[in-house]
């Protein structure tokens, strides 16, 4: 009888490995793994992450929980581009206001890094993906999200202009928008081990809700 509460312990905590396990598993599916061996001597372990899921995520997360007057859906994937629903489109967002709906999807990509490039860096299938969001969800406004990276001073945008001949000549505004999710300030800044993360990080967080409100304020007026 004396084994009897040890084996439970011992049960307890196996429980405990294997919820945690499950937590893990979570975690480590999320990034690929690469193992590889250096001058065969030293074994290197590294994580890739997806980086464009993980700014995606962060925009979403990001507009749900810190924009009180707007109202952010992930993946809407009720609308499809054929008629015999083969094609489904999912935008990264589905953004409402007391305004009105829009559809933003996030790209994390390089953009307006080259002055002579008309183009700004922005992919050609990446504009017919939301002009093919525009006609489907009947919206004329489409924003493309972009972080913003450490060589630019300040964040660019760009607005294009579609018309569709198909619907009389209605127009569709595809707005892009680098937006601060790298503090220049803090990369230049010499950390301690006192240094409170939330309080560093406070200045990035106000800069990128009222980038995100000034983008929305001028979309929906």
């Amino acid at each position: 009888m004396k084994g009897q509460p040890q084996n439970n312990v011992h049960e307890f905590r196996s429980i405990l490995c294997l919820v945690n396990l499950k937590r893990s598993v979570t975690i480590v599916n999320y990034f690929y793994q690469i193992s590889f061996d250096y001058k065969n001597d030293l074994k290197l372990f590294a994580f890739l992450l997806p980086m464009e899921y993980v700014f995606e995520d962060f925009i979403f997360g990001f507009i749900d929980k810190e924009l009180e007057k707007v109202t952010a859906k992930a993946q809407r994937s009720d609308t499809y581009l054929d008629e015999g629903k083969t094609f489904n489109l999912k935008p990264d967002l589905w953004l409402k206001t007391n305004h009105k709906s829009l559809i933003a999807d996030t790209k994390y990509k390089i953009v307006y890094s080259d002055d002579k490039d008309p183009k700004k860096g922005i992919s050609q299938n990446d504009l017919y993906q939301m002009l093919a969001y525009a006609v489907r969800f009947e919206v004329d406004e489409i924003i493309l999200f972009y972080p913003n990276t450490i060589k630019q001073d300040r964040e660019e945008e760009t607005e294009l202009t579609i018309k569709d001949a198909l619907a009389g000549g209605k127009t569709v505004a595809i707005k892009a928008f680098q937006v601060p999710v790298i503090s220049r300030i803090i990369l230049g800044k010499e950390l301690s081990e006192k240094t409170d993360l939330q309080e560093l990080f406070k200045p990035l967080k106000i800069e990128l809700i009222n980038k995100i409100e000034s983008i929305l304020a001028v979309t929906f007026e």
